[in-house]
């Protein structure tokens, strides 16, 4: 899944930048939104797929987690959903990454494949 991702000399291994060829590889992976409740009453994401588990109350068994998937965390900034995954990846736990630049990165995501949709129905 790596291959499909771009990231920055400055980056971590794990805190992937989204290209418009992986939209497939993304597709995937499990969303998770770290992101609390009041967040995202200010600013919610509707008509995508994800789960929700607030990073003050986040448990794997919340995600229902499975070794067999690959997860991508995703907060308001990218900030917090770093954090939490790096805490995962020292735990063993690599099938984790984190969502730069967050819900806006996820925008950006969402609406490059809107696109690709709407060119693929042109077609």
């Amino acid at each position: 899944i790596a291959k499909n991702y771009i990231q920055s000399p400055t980056q971590s291994a794990f805190i992937l930048d989204l290209v418009n060829n992986a939209i497939e590889d993304i597709l995937r992976c499990e969303f998770v939104d770290v992101r609390e409740h009041s967040e995202i009453k200010v600013n919610p994401i509707l008509g995508f797929n994800h789960c929700h588990a607030p990073m003050s109350v986040f448990t794997l068994e919340r995600i229902a987690y499975s070794r067999d998937k690959k997860y991508l965390f995703f907060c308001e900034k990218g900030k917090r959903s770093s954090s939490l995954v790096q805490q995962l990846r020292d735990d063993g736990l690599t099938n984790t990454f984190s969502l730069k630049d967050g819900v806006e990165g996820l925008r950006i995501f969402l609406t490059k494949r809107k696109g690709d949709n709407t060119r693929d129905e042109e077609a």
